[in-house]
């Protein structure tokens, strides 16, 4: 099966933000290059990896005698790189990490300007798929309009437990989401995860490119919301599923807790400000919990993440990258 460009079906591009886990973005790749849907071109950003995350990706390229191509993350050369007979693989260097969204943008925000009625996937690089995904996705994303379409994620290690059947709901009054695991609940959705988000590139060409003030968790959430209200509706792929090897690529604790409670009180401040009085006790209280039943890791984010939240209420600049390196250092 020849796999690349191929006028005659819909094309795909398929976007992977890889972070210091090359091992399980090619694990993801092959996965991929056995989908029964031929028409796909991969884009593999590397955000600044220190593990030869880029040289690695290129030698098994190389060795599996795939197309591929290194270019830069400069938003010129990815413009240059697109009007190209594209190779299967490109990857992306960046020299920087700001994050899930803005690695994600890097590619995003020059193909709203080269593709037009192509489809855009948003897959997590510790993921592998059955290889029906791609072209179910294509099939119930194909003639509809305003739609966002998830997939049933499965643990990859509990292969029979769902994990997000296509995403999860937003909790109104206590911080954090509810994961939909049942088909009957799908109409519950808030957002679709970004372990596995498909849409038409319209989408992001109506609605914008990812947010990137997260960093890292409730950027999808930020988006989906963002998009609901723009009347788009979710679907989810109940007919093949997606793996995941969950937090492969997120194993420091405190990165974890810190932005996960971070930026979901800046979604609640954008989206339920109303709220946010009660929101701000539910997570006071998951403080107090902590202090009695948790390590010091969690005590220490949650800590932070309330304090470099007001900062932000108040106007100041927080720099999480920052806050994130000298919990290492400690």
């Amino acid at each position: 099966m020849e796999i690349g460009n191929n006028n005659n079906i819909d094309n795909v591009s398929i976007v992977i933000v890889n972070y210091n886990c090359w091992n399980y973005t090619i694990d993801c790749i092959s996965s991929l290059l056995k989908s029964t849907y031929n028409n796909f071109n991969l884009f593999i950003v590397d955000n600044s990896s220190t593990d030869n995350s880029v040289l690695k990706l290129k030698e098994w390229s190389q060795n599996q005698q795939l197309s591929h191509k290194v270019i830069s993350a400069k938003e010129q050369d990815v413009h240059k790189h697109l009007k190209t007979n594209l190779p299967l693989i490109t990857i992306v260097e960046s020299k920087l990490n700001n994050g899930f969204g803005a690695g994600n943008n890097i590619v995003l925000k020059p193909l709203t300007h080269s593709l037009n009625n192509s489809y855009v996937w948003l897959l997590n690089p510790d993921t592998e798929v059955e290889k029906n995904v791609l072209k179910d996705l294509v099939s119930l994303a194909k003639g509809k309009k305003k739609t966002i379409v998830g997939n049933i994620i499965h643990y990859y290690n509990k292969r029979e437990e769902v994990m997000y059947c296509g995403g999860f709901k937003v909790k109104r009054f206590i911080h954090g989401v509810i994961d939909i695991k049942k088909e009957e609940d799908i109409d519950k959705l808030d957002a679709i995860a970004g372990a596995s988000l498909f849409t038409n590139i319209n989408t992001f060409k109506n609605l914008g490119v990812l947010p990137e003030d997260y960093f890292m968790y409730w950027e999808e959430t930020d988006f989906c919301k963002h998009a609901k209200n723009n009347n788009y509706n979710f679907i989810v792929n109940t007919r093949s599923k997606v793996f995941d090897h969950v937090g492969a690529t997120s194993k420091s604790n405190f990165l974890r807790e810190y932005l996960y409670l971070l930026n979901g009180l800046k979604f609640y401040k954008k989206y339920y400000l109303m709220y946010l009085p009660i929101i701000l006790i539910s997570t006071l209280a998951k403080y107090i919990k902590a202090l009695f039943v948790e390590d010091k890791i969690k005590q220490s984010a949650i800590y932070f993440a309330h304090i470099d939240f007001f900062k932000i209420v108040f106007g100041k600049k927080v720099n999480v990258l920052k806050r994130i390196q000298s919990q290492k250092n400690e």
